[in-house]
């Protein structure tokens, strides 16, 4: 399984995440499940606007880092610009999990790190995967 996380607080937040979807699927990733969209307070920098944000569960017949480079191509067609770290965003697209697969690069962790403390993330998660059982371990 691999899954994704999306979120979104400039703008049309909503219509962002749809567009991500669309533009995702339009480079070959296939969507298999989404999470409701939940609305989330910012995390890290929290004088922004609020979040909203999904779980997707995707198949994906490449590398983890041809998708991270996939995704990474989906935010800057869409206006992301990293300023500030944790700052806000049109969209942030990350890689929770690709089939459980534990990578540490200097562009690619997998499992994401602190996914499993971060609301955003693990509510709709857990909707789609209530069982899903939280890898203590990360990598080093």
């Amino acid at each position: 399984m691999i899954f994704l996380g999306l979120g979104s607080n400039l703008g049309d937040k909503i219509q962002n995440l749809t567009m991500a979807l669309r533009k995702m699927e339009a480079k070959g990733i296939t969507i298999l499940r989404t999470s409701q969209i939940i609305e989330t307070a910012p995390w890290g920098v929290t004088n922004q606007d609020f979040f909203m944000n999904m779980v997707i569960e995707v198949k994906y017949e490449d590398t983890p880092e041809a998708l991270l480079n996939c995704i990474l191509s989906v935010e800057t067609e869409m206006g992301r610009v990293r300023e500030v770290k944790w700052g806000p965003r049109i969209i942030d697209i990350d890689i929770i999990d690709f089939h459980r697969q534990k990578i540490n690069t200097d562009s690619l962790i997998l499992p994401h790190p602190y996914y499993s403390e971060r609301d955003f993330v693990m509510i709709p998660l857990r909707e789609l995967e209530p069982d899903w059982e939280i890898n203590p371990e990360t990598p080093d």
